[in-house]
């Protein structure tokens, strides 16, 4: 049993987290798109439908790992049962950077939002940066006293992101203006550009995995994990699909991958400002649920890793309202220097960047199921993966194929931000050996195991 442990409150419950899973993975959704059309052209759209369909193998894995360890931190206390300390404090360090390098990706792309939905003029990289940052400030004010608030604003938001996408690939099929002819070339890349864009836009289903680093908060059965995974990924990348090839045949390639938003001005050119502004307004509420989901995943990893003593403990600390503050306020910090010191023009370079680390993440988690049922045979599974051990090696090398693919694709600026993460996880690792030998608080102390399940808080 793990001791000493500080507890999180169980107070999200199903369709609060299904909406938490859905804000993050549709957030990029309106300013990406004129960078996903540049990685395959239309065929982005069958890009989506078969991201979907590798997704799934790692998301039973997932459901049956959040069902049997529900606790904060997920990925870093399944590599910690399954893998030992070492891996499992490399997945954590890479789910951090994983997190971070969305949130930040998101602070300007909103703030970008802003702009296009109030048609302000061209506004200075520095100006968006500030405004990114101050809004990273407003939602980790907000995390900070109250999570039920949080995911109350999420599920109104996703609601009407969804509505209106929804809404928008209805109206621009039945148009008029909708065309065949523009979505020749199907594959503008080739090939090989559809299967590097099949491995980048694997971090589109990044968000069903938030899941596993709340679930010490969810106040529904365990069991329901997987499906609430399932069904995140299946509203998003349909959404994703649909939406990408209603663009596509509005307006040519060339024409979308100059935009800055694409479907309002589509919307804009067809029916004048109304319908842009409310697409517009959906972009950006597609935006700023995916920071807040961002945000809380990565100050829940962060947390955990805390309380087991393989971060500074301080970060396990809470306060008043059960929130993990000192992670959350690392989490603005560590974010706000990265929309500072990489500007916009490293958003291309952030996003493959987090590419590459989900597919590290998934890969040692996936492995953890496939370890842990020969490990641990014995241990209680809420809801198992069809197929077992079968199910978590394709599932395993699915991830690395991905991981692959991206990696083919990675600019040098990309390769670059690894290792420098690599090498501030080398120094810190270190340190935190060096203060295991000398200081007995920080010392690990926290395995969680479903021994550590107590009814009523973590099984709801």
């Amino acid at each position: 049993m793990a001791d000493h442990a500080t507890r999180l409150k169980p107070r999200i419950g199903r369709f609060a987290m299904l909406a938490m899973a859905v804000g993050i993975i549709v957030g990029p959704w309106m300013p990406q798109m004129p960078f996903w059309f540049s990685l395959s052209g239309p065929s982005i759209s069958l890009v989506f439908l078969v991201v979907m369909i590798l997704a799934i193998p790692i998301i039973l894995a997932y459901g049956e790992l959040t069902a049997m360890l529900p606790f904060a931190g997920g990925g870093y206390n399944f590599a910690r049962n399954a893998l030992g300390a070492t891996p499992a404090w490399v997945t954590g360090w890479f789910m951090i950077l994983l997190y971070l390098i969305a949130t930040a990706f998101m602070a300007p792309a909103t703030a970008r939002m802003f702009q296009a939905l109030f048609m302000l003029t061209e506004l200075s990289e520095t100006l968006i940066g500030f405004a990114g940052i101050g809004i990273l400030l407003m939602f980790s004010i907000l995390n900070t006293f109250s999570i039920n608030a949080s995911v109350r604003l999420q599920l109104i938001m996703v609601l009407g992101m969804v509505a209106v996408g929804v809404a928008t690939f209805l109206w621009f099929f039945g148009s008029g203006h909708w065309s065949p002819a523009n979505l020749t070339p199907f594959f503008t890349t080739g090939g090989s550009g559809f299967v590097v864009a099949v491995g980048i836009m694997f971090l589109m289903v990044i968000g069903f995995d938030c899941i596993s680093q709340l679930a010490e908060e969810a106040a529904y059965p365990k069991r329901d994990m997987m499906w609430i995974m399932l069904a995140a990924v299946l509203i998003s990348e349909t959404m994703f699909a649909l939406i990408c090839l209603a663009n596509a045949g509005m307006k040519p390639t060339a024409w979308i991958t100059q935009q800055i938003v694409v479907s309002p001005e589509i919307a804009r050119s067809v029916a004048g400002y109304v319908p842009a502004a409310i697409m517009n307004t959906a972009g950006l509420l597609a935006t700023l649920t995916c920071l807040n989901g961002f945000m809380i995943a990565a100050s829940r990893v962060v947390f955990a890793m805390g309380r087991a003593r393989v971060l500074p403990p301080v970060f396990s600390r809470t306060n008043r309202y059960a929130i993990p503050h000192t992670a959350v306020w690392l989490v603005f910090f560590l974010c706000s220097a990265l929309v500072i010191l990489g500007g916009e023009d490293w958003l291309e370079t952030l996003f493959i960047a987090a590419s590459f680390a989900t597919g590290i993440v998934y890969t040692l988690t996936c492995l953890c199921a496939v370890v842990l049922r020969k490990k641990h045979p014995d241990w209680p599974r809420p809801v198992k993966m069809p197929g077992g051990a079968g199910m978590g090696i394709l599932a395993t090398l699915i991830a690395i194929g991905i991981t692959i693919a991206v990696a083919f694709g990675m600019p040098s600026s990309s390769w670059t931000l690894f290792g420098i993460w690599i090498v501030l996880g080398v120094v810190v690792y270190a340190w935190m050996a060096v203060k295991r030998q000398s200081d007995p608080e920080y010392r690990e102390s926290v395995v969680f195991t479903p021994a550590d399940i107590v009814e009523g808080v973590s099984d709801i």
